[in-house]
């Protein structure tokens, strides 16, 4: 019984633990989106205006760092969230099995009280 509690209390935190990395995903995608608007706006600009190249360039620079910044987190986040599901699915299957051994162990008790 302790075991199946100790094993929901832990698949409760790695869910909890996922739900956080998924939220942190979908936030990360977003400013990716925002930054490549924003880079292409600045590239649209820089073709535009031929008065301040340097600036330009500087700062096209400076959000395409940014960008693949982004990106790399989005990669990280990613594969740690790949693992941690991996892990979720193993703690729940065995999960599933202490649960099913621990119903099979009360019905033998009740059947030895009858």
């Amino acid at each position: 019984m302790d075991e199946v509690n100790s094993l929901t209390d832990k698949l409760d935190k790695l869910n909890a633990t996922f739900a956080e990395l998924s939220t942190e995903y979908v936030k990360t995608q977003d400013a990716i989106s925002t930054i490549c608007e924003e880079l292409h706006s600045q590239k649209t600009l820089a073709e535009e205006e031929k008065e301040k190249p340097e600036e330009n360039e500087k700062l096209m620079k400076s959000t395409t760092k940014l960008l693949s910044d982004a990106q790399n987190n989005l990669t990280d986040i990613k594969l740690i969230r790949d693992a941690l599901s991996k892990k979720i699915d193993s703690y729940s299957k065995l999960l599933e099995e202490r649960q099913q051994q621990l119903q099979t162990q009360l019905r033998r008790k009740e059947v030895k009280k009858k």
